[in-house]
């Protein structure tokens, strides 16, 4: 028993120490277990960035996060003065989640009027119904600091009627840099949606960086895809950061120029991010000229991410063609390519890819994703372990083939 006690002390006196050296530096990282140590506090403390996560037991299971949790959550934010950062990751079937959780903290976070980062994860079927998103847009009008938001609405069902309301309060917030939204698996997100959610960058002409991820949204076309394009262009000029996912979006064609051709319009862009599903059967030279004829133009480009691997298949002429226009990105720092191709790509494709590596003499990070290289032996392997031995500056390198 004395053991026992004396575990259990030092124990406490390790976790009050790390509290103290968190504190000091103004940061905190929250789970659900160290909670209580912190709402006993009795005193405000100054806080800077507060994270709050989930983590997973022994047996490799997480914990469960109920209304109670983000009660006593709601109170250690309360009792922090003047945070600036805040991450709040709750994801993956929260089954004790509900509205009344949801509305305490909220609350909490619209008095928050000195914050200048929010992270949301919201991920997963929840019991949470039309009340809890108007409690979050009603906690957005309050944050009028703010420069970086990021939310993750995964798999929630959202109406028409309470994304126009969230894109209400999106507009008000007329500091802000840095804009993720991921509305992944999520239901009734549309060509509609696409054009409520760009009228909201038609005001933030302040926009440095938008990450928007449409992953399975299935009920988007071309059309919706063009509205986002547009709205890009005519309110976002300053961005220099565009991530765009529309993998599992089979109702759009790859080959429509209209979204390219106002993309090129971000003068300023310095990374692009694009995952596009494709309907066509075969990626040619012509059908990504489009997009060709767009990288060419942006010519401050220093991370290119192209991420085909949703789509049918590519064929050598469609390599070919990227690889000469990616030729022309010279200053380019961090490449990602990921491709299926089902018996389309040769040791030839693989050649000319080579070769366009080569002439990346500046490139730090590459990341080459090549599925269903049937086709492809040991000499365009050979060719493409030449090249990547030629680039001097490659720091981080990831490779996955696979037949």
């Amino acid at each position: 028993m004395e053991n026992y006690s004396n575990s259990v002390s030092e124990k406490q006196s390790h976790e009050s120490q790390k509290t103290l050296t968190r504190s000091a530096k103004h940061e905190i990282e929250l789970n659900p277990d160290n909670l209580d140590l912190y709402c006993t506090k009795s005193k405000r403390t100054v806080v800077k960035i507060l994270r709050f996560e989930r983590q997973s037991d022994r047996d490799g299971r997480e914990e469960n996060v109920n209304d109670k949790t983000l009660k006593k959550l709601s109170k250690v934010i309360h009792s922090s003065n003047l945070i600036q950062y805040l991450e709040i990751n709750c994801s993956k079937y929260q089954q004790g989640i509900t509205d009344k959780g949801m509305r305490d903290l909220c609350r909490t976070i619209q008095k928050l009027n000195h914050l200048k980062g929010l992270s949301f994860d919201l991920t997963g079927d929840y019991k949470i119904f039309k009340t809890s998103f108007n409690d979050l847009n009603q906690a957005l009008k309050g944050l009028t600091s703010l420069k970086k938001l990021k939310l993750r609405f995964s798999r929630w069902k959202i109406n028409e009627k309470e994304l126009r309301t969230f894109c209400k309060s999106v507009r008000k917030l007329k500091h802000l840099e840095n804009l993720s939204l991921n509305f992944k698996g999520c239901d009734g997100i549309d060509d509609k949606s696409l054009e409520i959610i760009s009228s909201a960058f038609k005001i933030l002409g302040g926009l440095q960086s938008i990450h928007l991820n449409f992953k399975g949204c299935d009920q988007i076309t071309t059309v919706g895809m063009q509205s986002l394009g547009q709205a890009l262009k005519k309110g976002a000029r300053s961005l220099r950061d565009v991530n765009l996912n529309f993998k599992r979006c089979e109702r759009i064609d790859v080959r429509n120029p209209i979204f390219y051709q106002d993309l090129e319009a971000l003068s300023s862009l310095q990374s692009l991010c694009l995952a596009i599903h494709s309907r066509s059967e075969t990626i040619t030279n012509e059908n990504v000229q489009p997009l060709c004829q767009t990288l060419k133009k942006l010519v401050l480009l220093r991370k290119i991410n192209l991420d085909f691997s949703s789509c049918r298949d590519m064929n050598n002429k469609g390599l070919f063609a990227l690889g000469q226009t990616l030729k022309t990105q010279t200053a380019l720092k961090d490449l990602g390519f990921h491709l299926y191709t089902y018996q389309g790509v040769t040791d030839q494709g693989m050649h000319d890819f080579s070769q366009t590596l080569n002439a990346l003499e500046s490139l730090e990070s590459l990341s080459l994703s090549l599925l269903g290289i049937e086709m492809v032996c040991w000499r365009g392997i050979s060719d493409l372990n030449q090249a990547l031995m030629n680039l001097k500056n490659l720091r981080k390198i990831d490779l996955k083939f696979s037949r």
